[in-house]
């Protein structure tokens, strides 16, 4: 069991840890981060008013399982069965029972169940993405840090960290609509993935100072499902970098003050 200091988060160091205990524990992370960096007001807003998970969001984690932690995939997700007519009762009951029966477990569309395994079939027939998988080192691990100009706890919970061909590598797997290089580019900044790379290199260099690459590996949610493998450039690792301090200084300042 993790020891938890009096912040609710665990001294500085790399962990294993599931999902659940990793986002109880109460230190700034990049999710949390990015809405900040739009404005302080926005931040706080998402704070206080978490979304419920999407069908695209339960995909990405089915496929995230089953492609990093295949033991985990069939352990802790099941599919949800046909039960007939869904508006008659003993197809409700049914239903009910089945839930009742698999309450420790993630339960899935059977479509998204077969999608995740073609997900993973998919990348592993990529040569890049393959050889990455099964580079030397770990796989979803939770750091936890002290930023250096703040002084507050921050965690990230990486996909990858890995040495291939040389290089030290963070490696964060990520479903799309659309794995070709222009789409992308697009949403990077659409959706800020460069604040979130920058986050993930800040944390590992505070941890374990050295230089890093950071690789996306995206994989599209609907068949064929197109792989990409993509180096994130050190410019845009610069332009996360400073943009992620600003929103971590709203962060720190809203929370200090309340404004």
């Amino acid at each position: 069991m993790i020891q938890l200091e009096a912040d609710g988060a665990p001294a500085p160091g790399i962990y294993e840890a599931p999902y659940p205990e990793y986002a109880s524990w109460r230190a700034a992370n990049a999710s949390t981060l990015d809405p900040y960096f739009r404005s302080a007001a926005h931040g706080h807003y998402e704070e206080t008013h978490p979304s419920a998970e999407t069908s695209a969001q339960s995909l990405g984690t089915a496929a995230h399982a089953a492609i990093l932690e295949p033991e985990r995939f069939e352990r802790e997700f099941v599919r949800m069965p046909a039960f007939g007519e869904p508006l008659r009762k003993p197809a409700k009951l049914a239903a009910l029972n089945f839930r009742r029966a698999n309450e420790d477990k993630s339960i899935i569309t059977a479509s998204e169940y077969e999608q995740a395994l073609t997900m993973r079939d998919a990348i592993m027939a990529h040569a890049s993405a393959r050889e990455i998988l099964k580079a030397k080192g770990v796989k979803e691990r939770c750091l936890v840090w002290i930023d250096p100009e703040f002084g507050i706890k921050c965690k990230m919970r990486v996909d990858i960290l890995a040495v291939w061909n040389g290089y030290k590598i963070i490696v964060d797997l990520k479903t799309t609509r659309d794995a070709r290089a222009q789409a992308v580019s697009r949403a990077m900044y659409k959706f800020g993935y460069h604040r979130a790379a920058s986050w993930y290199t800040q944390g590992a260099g505070v941890l374990s100072p050295g230089d890093r690459k950071f690789i996306h590996i995206f994989v599209e949610s609907d068949p064929p499902h197109g792989v990409g493998v993509y180096e994130m450039n050190q410019d845009d690792l610069i332009l996360g970098y400073d943009e992620i301090r600003v929103a971590l200084a709203r962060y720190v300042h809203g929370h200090k003050t309340g404004h």
